[in-house]
């Protein structure tokens, strides 16, 4: 019932939570040497992440 139904939505919303952390710790992990925005290789902070998906 209604019970289920919230098990499976915490579930569900600590898995975004988890893959949300994931996509600003991966990055900044791997380019912890070397930062692509200082670097002049993007023009903006807001391009790292596609930029980790393009470079990796």
């Amino acid at each position: 019932g209604a019970q289920t139904t919230i098990f499976i939505n915490i579930i569900g919303v600590a898995c975004l939570i988890l893959l949300s952390g994931l996509m600003g710790v991966i990055p900044y992990v791997y380019y912890s040497g070397c930062d692509p925005y200082t670097a002049a290789y993007i023009q903006s902070v807001d391009q790292i992440f596609p930029y980790f998906i393009m470079d990796a």
